[in-house]
């Protein structure tokens, strides 16, 4: 069984990113691309396919010991939409924040959030 069918999100916004990085240690991409919100998916498959052409290198997948600590509420989405922020560390490296997004009752990491939350952008342009 691949391990993309046995991922179930669980845990909180925590268990998603858990499940990401088991995604990743496993190098199954598709449960790891999985664990994102569709508009995060979608620049996720760009860089994989960008970086598969030119530097395959960076497209591979791998994590070493990850870290996640304890999500921490944010205001909803303009959508409405329950959102967090977890930090994140693997192997002791630079902790990154990665803001996660509840969509109908399942937790999700958005690449744009997050972005957002690391430059101290919160505002939609």
């Amino acid at each position: 069984m691949a391990l993309g069918a046995g991922l179930v999100a669980c845990g909180g916004p925590e268990g998603i990113v858990r499940d990401a990085a088991a995604a990743a240690a496993a190098g199954d991409r598709e449960a790891y691309v999985g664990c994102f919100t569709p508009r995060s998916r979608s620049l996720l498959r760009a860089f994989y396919t960008a970086a598969e052409q030119t530097r395959p290198e960076v497209a591979r997948l791998g994590a070493g010991a990850v870290v996640v600590g304890e999500a921490k509420a944010m205001k909803p989405s303009p959508d409405g939409a329950a959102r967090a922020v977890v930090a994140v560390s693997e192997q002791g490296r630079e902790t990154v924040a990665l803001v996660v997004h509840e969509m109908a009752g399942i937790w999700r990491i958005d690449l744009i959030d997050s972005e957002r939350v690391l430059t101290g952008l919160e505002r939609a342009f």
